[in-house]
């Protein structure tokens, strides 16, 4: 008995299995617009059936050229015309150098608030200011006096 189901086994033709998963071509939903590839899956509960992505096909997309793109139009693809990059204006290298400037100013700002700090505590304690808060002050104001007369020259 055995030996007549193994025997009907491989008499049976093996069926070739179909592939996990199908590549697709998908679109932007509101635009069209092609995104670049994806997969249909095999549904399980259905034998033969895909489950497709939503805003996506099997047609395969045309290429584009410099310029162009595509999307889905209408149940096909279509290529478009892509607007022409907006023109980058310059900005003036003084107005680029004085904002550059500025910034460091403030950064200097930023940096003498802790010595600030310290030599308002040791005053009001009737103390002498530390020599750590002096020095870096009197750094930071003579990156600052140098920034300054570069700012005006600009003006």
């Amino acid at each position: 008995m055995e030996q007549d189901q193994e025997q009907q086994q491989a008499e049976q033709p093996v069926q070739p299995e179909q592939p996990a998963a199908m590549p697709v071509h998908e679109f932007d939903r509101d635009t069209g617009e092609h995104i670049g590839k994806g997969y249909a899956y095999r549904d399980p509960m259905e034998p033969g059936r895909w489950i497709m992505p939503p805003n996506a096909t099997q047609d395969e997309p045309p290429k584009p050229a410099e310029g162009e793109g595509v999307k889905r139009q209408g149940g096909a693809w279509a290529i478009f015309k892509r607007p022409a990059p907006a023109v980058v204006q310059t900005v003036d290298p003084k107005v680029k150098r004085r904002a550059q400037i500025n910034g460091q100013l403030d950064e200097i700002d930023r940096k003498s608030t802790r010595s600030v700090r310290e030599s308002l505590i040791a005053q009001a304690a009737g103390k002498p200011v530390p020599a750590f808060a002096v020095k870096k002050l009197g750094d930071l104001e003579a990156e600052a006096a140098l920034l300054r007369a570069e700012l005006v020259g600009l003006a």
